[in-house]
């Protein structure tokens, strides 16, 4: 059940989803990326999103735990991605006041809006 899922990403860039329910890991990938700096789970197409450090979103396949794609989202680290209509949207921002909306099936960017806060911006 979706609802009993946790995901969780260490230090040292392995994430797990875990069902706290059961107590049980129910996937772990080992993604050599130490900088990741926020996630996103895909329930229905068993995809994991990721943004790091460096501005880098990487894209996973549950099924095989290959990385599907990478690219370069930002500048600046990422600080918070999420998803929406139906899975085919990507919207990411950064701690310098910049969010983008990007097209999932063809990884480009359809649009480019600047905040004037110094605050973190965070998408809900």
């Amino acid at each position: 059940s979706k609802s009993y899922t946790v995901f969780v990403i260490l230090s040292n860039g392995m994430i797990f989803l875990w069902n706290y329910a059961f107590n049980k890991c129910l996937f772990s990938l080992l993604t050599n990326n130490q900088l990741i700096t926020c996630f996103i789970f895909l329930y229905d197409k068993k995809l994991i999103v990721v943004g790091d450090f460096f501005g880098v979103i990487h894209i996973w396949n549950m099924h095989d735990k290959k990385k599907i794609t990478f690219f370069k989202a930002h500048t600046e680290k990422i600080y918070n991605i999420k998803i929406f209509s139906k899975e085919e949207f990507l919207i990411t921002s950064t701690y310098n006041t910049m969010i983008k909306l990007w097209d999932l099936k063809l990884i480009y960017c359809i649009a480019v809006f600047k905040t004037y806060t110094m605050y973190k911006i965070n998408i809900s």
